[in-house]
């Protein structure tokens, strides 16, 4: 029986830190809770090839009267294990570091009736010791190891390779996959760019704001920008290059594969254009042959689709669909212009974890290319979809239309959140003064910078808490009268769902009970004025993988691995997902609803509030669960939505922000719905404790 303890936490909503009682377990319930596991195991094409290439392996030793002795590294659920026994193996030894899991597996494996055949160990590999009194009592000759992400090597494939040919495998040992193959595509693509590059502030040909050089020519944070490619269309990109291989990991050549490389391709572009981004993404070669691959390709490079005269919809719907195994975005730190057939050259680079590239217009010698690190702290402190929010011109023409309507000379504007534009946008429409209140010193430093380049600084005004903000305010506008306009994007660093952006309301409440009290304020206005929480009932083509049970997995029983996942998903209280839902397509299968409105111009309730009603199903389908957004009424004749951008129509695919990520409140069970069929719902707002939370029934 697990016991409890006291946690502190930070609530994102209310931006305060507040204890709360968890199990002792807290820290793997969250980690549980939000895995890649059951995604990893609904993905059949890796179940199969894994299990081909074991067959492959045991029955090669077997042939030759030799015993196969199988290693699973990061076993997990102990799939592999189980395959590896079902296809022959002599012995097999499976280790786990991550308790929860390794627990987990060995109540699979009893269950599946192997636990007198298959010997977990909960260590990392790298501790295994072998001999009659360790952890393994022989080398192993057969190596199945699923340590991979997005990069390939993110999760330590390198260091866990060349360990076990050190320490674990007999010299004829048989590495599966045998081999990881990385390839990179250089593209022009202005929509990818604004994942890292900040563009100035501009109305037709009207410069409002200028971004500093030091902001532009920045390099940029080195971390991997990890989308679903398939989902980014031809008409956000143009292919300078073709795919090339860039890096070849051979995992089973039974040698040290170096922590760093770097390779130059000469490369001749297929088009006229900018090389700006590097798309990459890679296969593995699970035989000693070649003969058993899987690629992780975006489906217009995928092998399996190449000849089939289908569109882009309908080969993501037949190919292999991973989300622990998407495909990655790299920028580089200066692009360049080619005309088509000139030759230009990509520096490919990596060290023990991750990837970085650039491209120069000649070609090289040996030339040593850094990783990118950001030196202006702008990139350091903000998501590539937050940079591409700012960059948004949707955003930034709704948020211009509304401040030009009520910023005045006589105006002074209080700007909460972390790190906007619009801060420097009201002091360039007229504003007599803004105070922008941030409590982190790079935010304030990144402010600053901004507001030197646009010679803004005698009007903006930086503060670390409230309290400065009014007690400076009350000093400076002493003599005259003025009105006051508290105003946020909204945005705020620590949010992680999208009604933790209502952080605002919190604390524009507590501004309010000061600002009230300065004689010289004529009147408090807000923007937003107010907020709308909406959702619909939505088919995902492939995102309900990722909380459907799994029940049966190639044959074997994996009951116990979902109950683990049912029970963390309780502990954690994680019912509802942050998700970027442009990169998963579904179908609306009724149309939207609005659970709550909420009016900033009001004080934050002090009791919880409830929203009864029910959901009518306008479309047939599977219901894998219910989509949530916000909607911010800027002013009374100026909203944005940071859900769908287009009418949601039902039946048919949602088109959604690209820059903000959606709640979304998977069902384990998809129920098939009929158009008006109907699902109650219970939606609670409990303002003390800063949260919402959701209930779905289904009618019958």
């Amino acid at each position: 029986m697990s016991s409890c303890s006291f946690v502190q936490t930070l609530n994102p909503l209310s931006s305060k830190m507040e204890w709360k009682v968890v199990n002792d377990d807290y820290d793997y319930n969250q980690e549980i809770a939000t895995s890649c596991y059951g995604d990893m195991l609904h993905d059949d094409e890796r179940n199969k090839k894994f299990g081909l290439a074991l067959k492959i392996a045991i029955e090669k030793f077997h042939s030759s009267g030799k015993e196969a002795h199988v290693l699973d590294i990061g076993t997990g659920t102990g799939l592999l294990s189980m395959l590896a026994v079902k296809y022959g193996a002599d012995s097999v030894t499976a280790c786990e570091t991550f308790l929860p899991m390794a627990n987990c597996a060995i109540g699979v494996i009893n269950e599946n009736g192997f636990s007198d055949k298959i010997k977990v160990v909960k260590s990392h590999s790298t501790s295994l010791t072998v001999g009659e009194n360790g952890d393994v009592k022989q080398k192993a000759n057969i190596l199945v190891a699923e340590v991979f992400d997005t990069e390939l090597i993110g999760e330590g494939a390198i260091k866990t390779f060349n360990h076990a040919f050190e320490n674990l495998l007999t010299d004829d040992a048989i590495v599966i996959p045998s081999c990881g193959i990385v390839y990179a595509q250089v593209v022009e693509s202005d929509l990818a760019q604004k994942w890292n590059k900040l563009d100035d502030w501009k109305s037709g040909e009207e410069l409002l704001l200028t971004i500093p050089k030091e902001i532009k020519t920045c390099s940029g944070a080195g971390a991997v920008h990890d989308i679903q490619l398939s989902e980014f269309r031809h008409n956000h990109f143009k292919a300078i290059s073709n795919p090339i291989q860039i890096f070849r990991f051979d995992w089973a050549k039974n040698k040290i594969i170096p922590n760093y490389r770097q390779s130059k391709s000469i490369i001749k572009a297929i088009t006229s254009g900018k090389a700006q981004v590097v798309f990459l993404w890679w296969e593995l070669v699970m035989d000693e042959i070649g003969e058993v691959m899987l690629s992780c390709a975006p489906v217009w490079e995928h092998p399996d689709g190449k000849g089939k005269e289908m569109d882009i919809r309908g080969l993501t719907k037949i190919l292999p669909w991973r989300d622990h195994w998407m495909q990655a975005i790299y920028f580089f730190t200066n692009e360049i212009s080619l005309r088509e057939n000139d030759s230009f050259s990509l520096i490919s680079s990596h060290d023990e974890f991750s990837f970085w590239f650039q491209v120069k217009d000649t070609e090289l010698s040996n030339l040593e290319i850094q990783r990118p690190v950001c030196n202006c702290s702008f990139h350091f402190l903000l998501s590539r979809a937050r940079i591409g929010a700012i960059n948004d011109s949707r955003r930034r023409k709704n948020y211009l239309t509304a401040l030009e309507g009520i910023v005045t000379p006589n105006v002074a504007c209080i700007v909460l959140g972390d790190i906007s534009l619009l801060s420097l946008l009201c002091a360039k429409l007229g504003a007599r003064k803004v105070y922008i209140v941030s409590e982190n010193a790079s935010v304030e430093r990144v402010t600053r910078m901004l507001a030197v380049e646009n010679k803004l600084t005698n009007v903006i005004s930086l503060h670390s808490d409230l309290s400065q903000v009014i007690q400076t305010l009350s000093n400076e506008l002493v003599k005259e009268s003025f009105d006051v306009l508290v105003l946020s994007e909204p945005y705020f660093r620590n949010s992680i769902l999208p009604w933790d952006n209502m952080a605002f309301w919190y604390a524009k409440q507590e501004l309010d009970e000061n600002v009230k009290n300065l004689s010289q304020v004529t009147s408090i206005r807000t923007l937003p004025k107010r907020c709308r929480l909406r959702g619909f009932a939505v088919q995902f083509d492939n995102l309900w993988r990722i909380a459907t049970p799994l029940n049966i997995c190639e044959g074997f029983s994996l009951r116990i691995f979902d109950e683990l996942i049912a029970a963390a998903k309780v502990k954690a209280e994680n019912y509802t997902e942050a998700q970027p839902l442009w990169e998963y397509p579904g179908i609306a299968l009724s149309l939207p609803l609005t659970f709550f409105e909420f009016d900033f111009s009001s004080c934050v309730p002090q009791n919880k509030l409830q929203k009864n009603g029910t959901m009518e199903m306008t479309s047939s389908g599977r219901c894998d669960g219910i989509a949530l957004w916000m909607e911010y009424d800027l002013t009374d004749n100026c909203s944005i939505s940071f859900g769908p951008v287009k009418k949601v129509v039902s039946g048919q695919y949602v088109e959604w922000d690209m820059y903000e990520r959606q709640g979304v409140h998977l069902f384990r069970d998809q129920p098939a719905v009929e158009a008006k069929d109907l699902m109650n719902y219970n939606v609670e707002f409990d303002p003390n404790e800063a949260e919402i939370n959701f209930n779905f029934i289904f009618i019958k």
